[in-house]
């Protein structure tokens, strides 16, 4: 067996959403870094994976406290409340992914994990952006 296969079906099931995404300027990074020679590897799509990430969570805390710096106090109480549950289940969804995917044998998992991951954290970042949009 072709010892780049995995790695091929990986990079393939992550092109769609990346594709389908590519609006947004992390996503673009994204799709760039994936498309670097270097970051062929299990190890440098992981990399890939983690820095978009992390750019999304830094997406999300922006926007969650430029959108409290906006509300009213009730609202204010409203998104933290809503926030707060949404960390309990990111936290639910993180551990649900880690025994799934953990429980599954090769490297091809490890960027499909990543990007469950990425999801989770980017889907929040959007909403929360779309409050914001509302209040522009």
């Amino acid at each position: 067996m072709n010892s780049a296969l995995p790695l091929i079906l990986t990079l393939v099931s992550i092109a769609p959403l990346a594709v389908a995404n590519d609006s947004h300027p992390i996503d673009s990074g994204l799709d760039l870094c994936l498309s670097q020679e270097q970051h062929y590897s299990t190890a440098g799509v992981l990399d890939c994976i983690d820095a978009a990430t992390r750019q999304w969570d830094t997406e999300l805390n922006d926007a969650y406290r430029e959108l409290m710096s906006q509300l009213q106090p009730s609202q204010q109480l409203a998104l933290k409340a809503a926030q707060r549950a949404w960390l309990s289940y990111r936290d639910r969804e993180y551990e649900t992914a880690d025994a799934i995917y953990g429980g599954l044998e090769g490297t091809m998992y490890l960027p499909m994990h990543a990007m469950r991951v990425l999801r989770i954290t980017k889907t929040r970042a959007l909403e929360l952006g779309d409050y914001l949009s509302l209040l522009r």
